[in-house]
Formats: C-alpha cells, sequence, structure tokens
C-alpha cells in the first residue's frame, strides 16, 4: 500500500506544475518547522525560584556553585532573584545550604562562635547590637509582605554617674513584595515586637517606614499626627464593633443582607485629672487640749484653755477615661419583605411600624442607647436594589486555578493541539494529492487510449480539450464559471 501511494506522489509530482509543487513543499516544511518549535519549547525545563532577595556579594558564589554543578539557571529582577530548573531546586536549596551559601549575609547571634579572647568591651558592646539588629532581621522577613529589612538600634551606654539616662531607639525600614501592603495591626506588631526584644526600649521610641520613605507607624512618629491617626484607629474600631453586633443581631431575625447598619462614634480622647477634698464638720473630735493658769494684778486667777479638733477629710483623685463614648449616632436601613400574592407573583411590601418599633427596641439595647448622654438612632424601611436571592452566591474559582501546575498542562495541550493540527493538514493534503493523482491518471488513460484507436485527429482533439476543460473546472471552479458568466453576458449583449 505505501509502495502504491509512494508511486502515485512520484507520478503526480512529475506531472505538477511549478505554483503546485511550490505549495506542497511549504506546507511540509511549515508542518516540520512547527512540530519542531513545539518539541523544542516542551523540552525546555520549567524554572522556580531558587532564592530571592539576594545582594550581589551572596548571589556570586551561588553562581559558582551552578557553573560547576553544570545547572542552568537564569537571573531575574536585576540580579536578585536566581531560577533553576524545577526538578532540581530541592537538591541544590540543601547542597547550597550545606556550604553556607544560601544568599543570607545577615549576621545573627553567630557572630559571638567566632570571639577572640582579646576583644574589648566596646567591640563586644557593638557585636552584640549588630548580633540583636540580624535576630530581628530574620524575625520581620518572615513576614509573607516583607522582603527585606533593616533595623538600627540606637542603645547609649549606660553610665552609673549620670541622673538621666537616655532610652534606647529603633528604626525599621521594611522593603515589601512588590504588591504588598502592611495592615495596621501587622505594624503595630512589629513595633511590640522591638519594644520586647531590646531592654528599656520604649514603643515610642521605634518607628517604621517602607522603602520609599512613607512612614507606617511606631510611636516615634510625627507627633500631634501620629495621635489623630491612632484616636482614627480607635474610633473605627468602636463603630466597627458596633457595627458588627446590630449587623449580627438583625441578620438573625430578617435574614443576610437585609439589614444595613452604619454607626458613628463619638470618643472623648482628653485626659482629665481632678483631686477633690471633702470635710465632714459632724465627724469633729479633739486632738489636743491644752490649759493654762495665772494670776492676775489684783489677785484673781484666770485659766485658758486651748482645744485642737480633728475634722474628717477625704482626699479624691479622678483620673478620667481616655477613649469614653460621648455619642453615638446608629442609622439602619431594613428591607422590606417580599410576599406572594393570589395570583401567585412576588411582590414588595413595606415593613409594619409595630416591627419597626421593636427592632429599634432591640438595636437600643444592643448599642447601650443612652438618651441623656444625647445618642440617636433612625430605622427606616426601604426597598433594596435586588430582591433576596437575587444576588449570585460566591463564584467558584476558575479550573485553571486548581491545577498545582499550570504550566506542565498547556504545554501538553499546545503539544496535543500542534500534533492534531498538522496531522489534519496532512490528511488533507495527502487526499488532495491522492485524488489529484488518480484523475491526472485516468485523464492520460483515456487520451492515451484514444489516440491508439482509429479515431479522427480531430475528435482526438475534442477529446483532448474536453478532458483539459473538466480538469481546468475541477481544479479553478471559480475562473471558469467567471469566464462563463463572461460569455453569456457577451452573448445577451450582442
Amino acid at each position: 500500500m505505501l509502495a502504491s501511494a509512494a508511486e502515485r506522489l512520484t507520478k503526480w509530482w512529475g506531472g505538477a506544475n511549478g505554483t503546485q509543487r511550490a505549495l506542497v513543499a511549504g506546507g511540509v516544511a511549515a508542518g516540520l518547522l512547527s512540530i519542531g518549535l513545539v518539541v523544542f519549547w516542551s523540552a525546555q525545563p520549567d524554572y522556580v525560584v531558587l532564592f530571592s532577595g539576594v545582594g550581589a556579594d551572596a548571589a556570586g558564589p551561588i553562581l559558582d556553585e551552578l557553573d560547576q554543578a553544570s545547572v542552568a539557571y537564569r537571573v531575574a529582577h536585576r540580579g536578585g532573584t536566581i531560577l533553576v530548573p524545577s526538578d532540581q531546586v530541592g537538591e541544590l536549596r540543601m547542597r547550597i545550604a550545606g556550604k553556607g551559601l544560601t544568599g543570607d549575609t545577615t549576621v545573627g547571634y553567630e557572630i559571638f562562635d567566632k570571639s577572640s579572647l582579646g576583644m574589648t568591651e566596646f567591640l563586644q558592646h557593638v557585636n552584640y547590637r549588630r548580633a540583636l539588629e540580624g535576630e530581628l532581621i530574620r524575625t520581620v522577613v518572615s513576614l509573607e509582605e516583607v522582603r527585606n529589612a533593616r533595623v538600627h538600634l540606637a542603645m547609649p551606654e549606660k553610665n552609673v554617674f549620670a541622673r538621666e539616662q537616655m532610652p534606647p531607639s529603633a528604626s525599621v525600614i521594611l522593603d515589601l513584595v512588590p504588591g504588598a501592603r502592611l495592615r495596621a495591626d501587622q505594624v503595630r506588631g512589629i513595633v511590640a515586637l522591638m519594644a520586647a526584644s531590646v531592654e528599656g526600649l520604649d514603643p515610642a521610641g521605634v518607628t517604621v517606614v517602607d522603602s520609599s520613605g512613607r512612614e507606617l507607624g511606631g510611636g516615634g512618629g510625627s507627633g500631634e499626627f501620629a495621635a489623630s491617626s491612632e484616636q482614627l484607629r480607635i474610633q473605627q474600631d468602636v463603630e466597627s464593633h458596633f457595627q458588627r453586633k446590630v449587623t449580627s443581631l438583625l441578620e438573625q431575625a430578617l435574614g443576610a443582607g437585609q439589614a444595613v447598619v452604619q454607626i458613628h462614634a463619638a470618643l472623648d480622647f482628653e485626659r482629665v485629672e481632678r483631686s477633690v477634698e471633702t470635710y465632714d464638720p459632724q465627724s469633729a473630735t479633739i486632738r489636743s487640749e491644752q490649759r493654762m493658769t495665772g494670776s492676775g494684778n489684783a489677785g484673781e486667777s484666770n485659766e485658758t484653755i486651748l482645744t485642737n479638733y480633728e475634722i474628717d477629710k477625704t482626699v479624691e483623685r479622678i483620673l478620667g477615661s481616655v477613649g469614653s463614648i460621648q455619642r453615638l449616632s446608629v442609622a439602619v436601613l431594613v428591607n422590606g419583605e417580599y410576599r406572594t400574592n393570589e395570583n401567585g407573583e412576588t411582590v414588595y411590601a413595606e415593613r409594619s411600624a409595630e416591627e419597626l418599633a421593636t427592632l429599634e427596641a432591640v438595636v437600643k439595647d444592643a448599642v447601650g442607647y443612652d438618651a441623656d448622654r444625647g445618642d440617636s438612632l433612625e430605622i427606616a424601611t426601604l426597598r433594596f436594589a435586588e430582591p433576596p436571592g437575587g444576588e449570585l452566591a460566591g463564584s467558584p474559582l476558575p479550573w485553571w486555578l486548581l491545577f498545582p501546575s499550570m504550566g506542565s498542562l498547556l504545554r501538553s495541550l499546545v503539544i496535543l493541539l500542534a500534533i492534531a493540527l498538522v496531522a489534519w493538514g496532512l490528511r488533507q493534503s495527502s487526499r488532495i494529492l491522492v485524488h489529484a493523482v488518480e484523475a491526472d491518471r485516468r485523464r492520460r488513460e483515456r487520451i492515451m487510449a484514444m489516440e491508439q484507436s482509429q479515431a479522427d485527429e480531430a475528435d482526438i482533439r475534442k477529446e483532448v480539450i474536453r478532458e483539459q476543460m473538466n480538469s481546468l473546472a475541477h481544479d479553478r471552479p471559480n475562473e471558469v464559471a467567471q469566464v462563463l458568466r463572461s460569455w453569456l453576458v457577451e452573448e445577451k449583449s450582442s
């Protein structure tokens, strides 16, 4: 079968013109080139991160080790990230870590492993500060949002003759992962970590900034602005607390998404200190009594009595709480009800005044409503934009995110698609070639039969012309139809 197909293909190739040969050769070359590119692309390994955030000094020994191991690697992010094939990353990490080339140039407490006996007290103090800074850097970098960090500690020397000791301070510079942002509670956690790790360090002496110089937080902020930011955070926390309580309560009674709650809390951040002294005159008791007697010029005697009384005194020192609630403003919007009428249609209905009054009383108890304090509460029923159940449920994750390695899957799909396209193209081309070869063979056989017969030369010529026209009409039907159409138009016009 293969021999006959090859023979027919050879015959067709010998009888084909230059254009047909160029098209077939170009198609075969394009198919082979596509297969070669797909195979070459599929043979390329997946590169994953070996180390990231590596400095130039630490990257050099790592790259030398990879060159000695004859491992293909790539360098990205201006030399700070080293990529290696995914099937070798585990082995390479253990091998490089075993040689102490992990790319971590941060010095911690291991600096004291090589301390010399002749080290002065000043050098010991400097090494201790370097070790403490290094350990703090390692701890801060363990956060997912932090790519790198620098910690500077200012630790004044203790002097027994000084009346006032300068407290230590710390500054933290964070290099965040692109697109990442630290939350306020994370910044406060870093500040608390610094204060708890350094002896005598107060949270007010810690300043946290990012790599662009923007202050993220810390007690060493810009005075009144830092205090205002902290007060705003406390106010938002109080409002969120009450809002969650009221929303949870209403959703239990009305259903999820049937109520919207907004609360504004006015807090008092003034620190007031009062001293009160009260006296009880009814509790007078004799503390001491002194009697003095004497005689006058006329020989008269007199007596003087001096009595000291003790009155009960009460001294009160009152320190007002900071952040107490001055006033609460609560606004509640409740969606109406959707009922089914007699016709089976779902219609909207307002909630009754009794139901709103009940909800108002419940909300007042939930937030600790105090009319004497000036609190206000407004509850109203309105029709929400969408009926209950109209909102879509949380859409599931896309199917391509369910696979752990999309690179291998996409590569396999592309390879299968390319092979299928090339196979389909070769099949169609071979079918066209076989039909063309078969038609050309039958046409040649008929012409040879006519030439060997006793037919007239004119008949043979007509038959040859007819075969050529049939072949032309089969190969170029559009052009033949256009010629026939032009002939018909000429005949009608004539």
